[in-house]
């Protein structure tokens, strides 16, 4: 074989191999759209900012490795937090922002790995919430911090957030349940 068809042979192969990249994540892409989140203007109080965090990707609960795709978090990348009373706003640079209703905030926790990226154990912070489907899928969404100070100012704006939707929850409950007759 000459060098020339030596060449095409081996472009061809990587124009091929880069399609079937570029098909395989609009596929993924498409199916995770069913996880959209409705964008809306977070206006309760303000909790904590953290800005120039890294973005590192979602993910299913229990499936570290299996990446969604969804409009605001599809590539890694820079990120702003704006932790509210009502939700958290997340602003990939170069995506659109994406709000997560605080009710459907669960929690944060730790990890060493996740799709796109390995760290020391508890290196990377998740924010885990249920996904806007009827199906209410638990995700987790993942962020690297540049220092321990920041990574305790976010898992303390998180479960702040959490407290605050229970005891909304607790209280909308308790208004909502009726009276016994002997208590009227």
């Amino acid at each position: 074989m000459s060098p020339l068809q030596y060449v095409l042979v081996m472009a061809a192969i990587a124009v091929l191999a880069v399609g079937a990249m570029l098909l395989g994540w609009r596929a993924r892409f498409r199916r995770s759209t069913e996880n959209a989140v409705e964008i809306a203007e977070l206006t309760g109080e303000l909790i904590d900012q953290l800005e120039d965090v890294s973005y590192v990707s979602t993910t299913p609960v229990g499936q570290p490795f299996d990446r969604v795709a969804l409009k605001g978090l599809t590539y890694r990348g820079k990120a702003d937090l704006e932790i509210r009373a009502d939700g958290v706003r997340i602003t990939v640079t170069g995506e659109p922002a994406l709000t997560i209703a605080g009710d459907r905030v669960q929690g944060f926790a730790e990890a060493a790995a996740r799709a796109g990226k390995a760290v020391e154990p508890g290196g990377l912070s998740l924010i885990v919430w249920r996904s806007a489907t009827a199906e209410d899928q638990l995700l987790e969404t993942t962020f690297r911090f540049a220092g321990v100070q920041i990574r305790d100012r976010f898992e303390a704006a998180i479960a702040r957030l959490v407290e605050i939707n229970e005891n909304a929850a607790a209280q909308n409950h308790s208004l909502n349940t009726p009276m016994n007759q002997e208590d009227a």
